[in-house]
């Protein structure tokens, strides 16, 4: 899917750099903006989300501080870009720019199995536990925060209640 939609955006890149008129503009404004703003941040979310196990958390951290710094990156080399190549020129740039870093990303997995990188990145497998280990080691109804009993109301003076 990251291909797909690395492919698609430099496309739009181009779409953008060669459009004439208000239409090709508006068209391709809106693939920049379902591919760049709504796709690729879904993407990548979804495959650290897929990726890792046991440090999710660590990982999405890094992942929400790489969307903070592509913010922080990207207006600015932008602007660069319009100011030496034009408008047409910096949409031609960004366009081999998401090739060069999306496509690449892409290819790390198949890159990292045949490398002892993989054993770095690999995802991280829990072992399943049994259903019996599972309910031995569950906390019981009283110490649950949701449960009616433990929020000391009653199903008369708490709405929610009613639900159970």
């Amino acid at each position: 899917m990251l291909a797909i939609v690395a492919i698609l955006l430099g496309l739009a890149c181009l779409g953008l750099a060669i459009s004439s008129g208000p239409l090709g503009l508006f068209l391709g404004f809106a693939a920049l903006r379902a591919l760049g703003q709504g796709s690729l941040p879904v993407i990548g979310t979804l495959l650290v989300a897929q990726w890792f196990v046991r440090y999710r958390g660590r990982a999405m951290a890094i992942v929400a501080l790489g969307f903070a710094a592509s913010n922080a990156f990207l207006p600015p080399l932008t602007q660069q870009f319009v100011t030496t190549l034009g408008w047409r020129g910096a949409y031609v740039a960004l366009a081999g720019m998401v090739w060069t870093l999306l496509l690449p990303a892409f290819l790390w997995p198949a890159i990292a199995r045949r490398s002892w990188a993989f054993s770095l990145t690999a995802p991280q497998n829990r072992p399943r536990r049994s259903k019996q280990a599972a309910m031995q080691t569950s906390p019981p109804l009283h110490h649950r925060p949701y449960a009616r009993r433990a929020s000391g109301c009653s199903r008369c003076r708490w709405p929610p209640a009613r639900l159970w």
